[in-house]
């Protein structure tokens, strides 16, 4: 079939964290206390300990606090980001290495939790407030970045993945990209979305798209890769004064990822009550429901909303060429397109939505060079 092309992704930032601890399995402070003392005693020499991927539902009783991170990490600062990447869980001394403190202000878009009795920060920062310390990292080198975006690059062709859209990227980012189509070492399509922040006026605005345009001009060569600047965020809501329209006119829109833990793994939003299933319907009006592989809830998600199997399929390879305006190019198998391609060890379309879990990639070809063939 025609390759996967997955439109929200962010492979640089997460080529960056490809050796940091990786939570996402553990399930209760136990585990997630094991799997962050062992990674920091093996990296003695690290000046920052830096994770990845708790879950909400690890910590039942609220958001995890410094006083539960600083005997794991006591002699330097430790960042650890929840899955979803909207919250993190920092130790006394990032916080310190931030300066952050009781009398440090809310950034807008974000939120420092505090101890309720005594003001200060309690270690758990929510949207905005994560860069707070996150900016505070050491800055990997180009050499490092182009290293982890090899590794990346080849973990993704592995699930037949053959384009993607990198989700937000800084025009510090895109020389890295740049200098990976130099050396002829980006075999894999990508298209940079660049945002366009809001809380500012028109001229500011302009401004930027300028700098943007120039960052990306002749990116489009070869259509491996090329840039496109894009309105909104998760984090941020609001727009400038005036009438606003993207780099591009005409901006087609696409949802947000499904999921495959189902109901957001014990974020905030699960945790509200029956008022929570509404605000999930409402958020999946596109039928965008993923059933997880340990296939709980019975019956999915929100059943209503599941998609068929053809339907999820034209999503991944056509639906999403045409959502960054590459339909003409590729999304499906035909004479004079881009002979980007993934084999499956099984016709899903004969066996159906149970043949989904375990299916394995034989191949994938991009550009008609085979990238990836199973052993």
């Amino acid at each position: 079939m025609a390759g996967f092309d997955d439109v929200h992704m962010h492979l640089l930032s997460g080529a960056r964290q490809l050796d940091d601890i990786d939570l996402s399995a553990a399930r209760n402070p136990r585990e997630i206390a094991v799997a962050i003392r062992a990674c920091a005693a093996a990296r003695p020499d690290e000046g920052w300990v830096v994770g990845r991927g708790w879950l909400y539902a690890a910590f039942p009783d609220g958001l995890p606090t410094r006083s539960r991170l600083d005997p794991l990490v006591p002699d330097r600062p430790a960042l650890i980001t929840a899955y979803d990447g909207h919250s993190a869980w920092a130790n006394s001394r990032a916080l310190e290495a931030a300066g952050v403190r009781h009398d440090t202000p809310d950034p807008p878009n974000g939120t420092i939790l505090r101890d309720p009795a005594s003001g200060e920060p309690s270690g758990a920062l929510l949207e905005e407030a994560v860069l707070l310390v996150e900016n505070r990292l050491p800055l990997p080198s180009r050499e490092q970045d182009l290293a982890a975006l090899r590794r990346a690059i080849a973990a993704v062709q592995l699930t037949g993945i053959t384009s993607v859209q990198e989700a937000w990227s800084s025009t510090e980012d895109v020389p890295v990209w740049r200098d990976l189509v130099g050396r002829g070492e980006l075999i894999l399509r990508a298209r940079l979305a660049l945002p366009m922040k809001p809380e500012v006026d028109l001229p500011t605005w302009r401004e930027q798209l300028l700098a943007f345009t120039a960052e990306v001009s002749g990116l489009a060569a070869g259509r491996w890769l090329w840039g496109e600047s894009s309105t909104g965020s998760p984090r941020q809501t609001r727009r400038p004064p005036g009438r606003t329209r993207s780099a591009r006119n005409g901006r087609r829109w696409h949802g947000p990822p499904a999921r495959s833990h189902g109901p957001v793994a014990g974020s905030p939003s699960a945790r509200i009550g029956p008022l929570s299933r509404s605000i999930r319907s409402l958020a999946c009006r596109w039928r965008s429901t993923a059933r997880p592989p340990d296939r709980q809830p019975p019956g999915g998600w929100i059943p209503a909303e599941a998609v068929s199997l053809p339907w999820a399929l034209a999503a991944y390879t056509l639906g999403s060429a045409y959502a960054a305006r590459a339909e003409r190019w590729r999304g499906t198998i035909r004479a004079g397109l881009q002979a980007d391609l993934v084999i499956l060890d099984r016709d899903l379309l004969a066996e159906g939505p149970s043949a989904i879990v375990g299916t394995g990639v034989l191949a994938t070809v991009i550009g008609g060079r085979v990238v990836h063939r199973a052993q």
